[in-house]
């Protein structure tokens, strides 16, 4: 996105009872990090929810997509 370095994104494709669960499956198949979207709420919020981070150089953010298409196999 133009200005920003996060997105956050639906996550609720991958395994998990909720939020913190699913980023850190999505870390083991892929090693991939993203960060809860529950720590970003000051309810409980969405469980579906995650936050990328795009502060990185571009053949680093291209391993991470292919890593995503190839791995995750949701």
């Amino acid at each position: 996105p133009e200005g920003a370095y996060y997105v956050m994104a639906d996550i609720s494709p991958i395994p998990g009872d909720n939020d913190r669960e699913k980023v850190m499956n999505l870390l083991k198949k892929t090693g991939v990090a993203a960060v809860p979207g529950n720590a970003f709420y000051n309810t409980d919020g969405d469980t579906n929810i995650a936050r990328f981070c795009f502060g990185k150089k571009m053949p680093v953010l291209q391993e991470a997509c292919e890593r995503l298409e190839t791995r995750l196999q949701l």
